[in-house]
């Protein structure tokens, strides 16, 4: 199989400017919220966070079965997770 070529080709970082570290006090905080039923929007508001952060904290919460499915779905009832 041949190689891909090693070059000066350009590249693409996605969501490089995000921040996806977070405090554990916050996930704990943020496993509340979503119980609670909070939408992400205002768990985003909440902890001064862009949405898409929080979305992946969603993921990656429930990739490890930290929180499951709850009422209105990933996005609380909301219809676009955009302002």
């Amino acid at each position: 199989m041949p190689q891909a070529k090693k070059s000066s080709t350009k590249i693409h970082i996605a969501c490089e400017e995000m921040n996806f570290t977070w405090k554990i006090a916050h996930v704990t905080e943020f496993r509340d919220m979503w119980q609670r039923g909070c939408c992400l929007m205002h768990i985003a508001e909440y902890f001064s966070r862009p949405v898409l952060e929080v979305i992946i904290l969603a993921a990656d919460q429930a990739e490890k079965e930290k929180i499951g499915e709850r009422p209105g779905g990933m996005l609380g009832g909301l219809q676009s997770w955009k302002g």
